[in-house]
This record gives structure tokens, sequence and C-alpha cells, in this order.
């Protein structure tokens, strides 16, 4: 098995040797090619990108979602104060009331709660009746103190949607569940932002994001922007070595090019499975470079003895 094995790599030796210029053209295609797959390349790091298959573990943790909910589906608009004024104010009032119906327009948003909304139960003539707790804009002077007296007396919404000094507020954004994969949450968190940017906070507020959401697709921009930096600078890195090391252009080309060659191949062959890198691939194209760099100088090295 191994005498033919050992045939069969010296007759591709002897190909590559007889026919360089189809080689060469070959390869420079493929890589052509490769390069146009590459930009399709997806960056996933939600915990399902890792499993496959029908695992049981897989269908129990759905089914616990589906009944208690996606906490990986809810996004978090923090509104904090950091002036004299604290979030039951007239200001911080009417700008949730007003955020909490631009959220409500966007897609794949289905459910949003803000402090301004938040229907607490109230006492009526015919029982208990289930009101906001601003009844509507603009937000006068009694709303907000009926307003700061109602939430002072929810147990469940100090500590979760308004902090215990009445600095910090929160307003969650329940997502459509089946939106949880990497590009559909791009494209909602981009459209939070945007809202938030044309509806900014009162002066003396600041509103941050933060969920899941934000997480995985802030996880996901920055890896991929290091992944745009530093595989240039690993390259030039490399180059400034193999000058070093060798001194001539052939221990110096050859390897960059084919460890550049390998890795364009195996994200090409990513994207054209339509597989994406997740929490556990994407350190592939480093580990590449090293493994591949490493067999390269001693390809050369072993050349220059012989």
């Amino acid at each position: 098995m191994n005498s033919r094995l050992h045939r069969a790599c010296v007759r591709l030796a002897e190909l590559l040797v007889r026919y360089p210029r189809p080689v060469l053209g070959g390869l420079v295609v493929s890589v052509a090619v490769s390069l146009a797959l590459v930009t399709q390349l997806r960056f996933d790091f939600t915990p399902q990108a890792i499993y496959r298959g029908g695992d049981d573990l897989v269908g129990y943790s759905e089914r616990f979602k589906q009944t208690f909910g996606y906490d990986e589906a809810v996004i978090l608009v923090v509104l904090e104060a950091n002036g004299s004024s604290d979030v039951l104010d007239i200001p911080a009032l009417e700008w949730q009331a007003q955020i909490a119906v631009d959220f409500r327009s966007l897609p794949h948003i289905k459910r949003v709660e803000s402090l301004a909304t938040l229907e607490i139960p109230r006492p009526t003539l015919g029982g208990i009746d289930l009101r906001p707790v601003i009844d509507g804009l603009p937000v006068d002077e009694d709303s907000a103190l009926r307003a700061r007296g109602l939430l002072s007396a929810q147990l469940l919404v100090r500590g979760r949607m308004l902090s215990a000094d009445d600095r910090v507020a929160a307003l969650p954004l329940f997502m459509d569940p089946a939106a949880r994969d990497i590009e559909s949450m791009q494209a909602i968190v981009a459209a939070v932002r945007k809202a938030v940017s044309k509806r900014p906070a009162p002066s003396g507020y600041r509103v941050h994001l933060s969920g899941l959401p934000v997480l995985r697709v802030e996880v996901v921009e920055n890896l991929h922007a290091d992944l745009l930096r530093l595989m240039p600078m690993a390259g030039l890195v490399y180059l400034v070595v193999l000058g070093l090391m060798f001194r001539c252009v052939s221990g110096v080309v050859p390897p960059l090019a084919a460890v550049g060659v390998g890795v364009t191949w195996t994200l090409a062959t990513f994207a054209a499975m339509h597989e994406s890198l997740n929490v556990v691939s994407n350190i592939l194209p480093v580990l590449l470079v090293i493994i591949g760099m490493s067999s390269a100088i001693q390809i050369i090295s072993s050349f220059a003895e012989e």
C-alpha cells in the first residue's frame, strides 16, 4: 500500500514538473474562484452552529426554551441617567414611550416592554383592570408622579426593568425566535441601532444596547475585522522572518504563496458547503497558517541540505 502511494505521488510530481504552465494556470483560476467564494463566508457564534444531527440534549434545550422563553432572542435597550434627573422624570418617560412605538414597527420584533407602556393592574369599579403606567402623551407632571408611585410598589419591576436607585431603565425587545440565525440578528440589531440614532435620548441620559443578540453580532463583527487585519499582519511577519532565514526570493515567496493558497481553498470550501466559522472553527485560519508555514520551512530547509 505504501509503495503504491509512493508511486502515485511520484507520478503526480512528474506531471506537475512536466506541465508547469497548465498547473500554474489552474492554480490562478482556482485561487480567483476561491477568493470570490471567501467573500460569502459566514460567521456564526450561536450555540446551534456547533451542533449537528438530532442530539437529544439539543432537542430538550429547544423544548425548554419554547416553554420558558428564548433568552438569546431578547435585546435590552438600557437608558441610563448620568445627570441630576432619573429615568422616571418626564423627558425619560416620554422617550421610553416614543421609542417603544418605534421598536414595535421593526421587522422580527414581536413585543416591546418599557416602564412607560408597562401594563399594571389597577382597581376599578368593575374589579381589576390592566392599564399602562402612562395613559398617553405628552407626559405631564401628574402622570409622572402617578407612574413613580405605581412603579415604587412593583417588586417584579425593581431590579429587573428598573434599578433600585431609579437611575437605569431597561426596555426588553423580544425577537421572533425563528430569527436567531446570525444574518437575521445582524439585520435586527442594525435596525435597533438606527431607531435609537433617529430618536436620541434626552439631555442628561445615555443609551446602551445589551443582550445576547447584540453580544453575538459584536463578536462576529470584531472577529471578521480581526481576521482581515491579523492575516495580512501575519503574512508580513512571516515575510520578514523568511527573508532573514533564507535571504533569497525562492525561500520567501513559495512558502507564502503555498500557505495563502491552502488557506484560501479551505475557507472557500467552507463557503461553498454553506458552513460557517463558529466559536470552535474560527481558529482554523490562523492554525493553518502556523502549520502550513512550519511545514513549508521544513521542506525548503531539507531541499537546501540535499
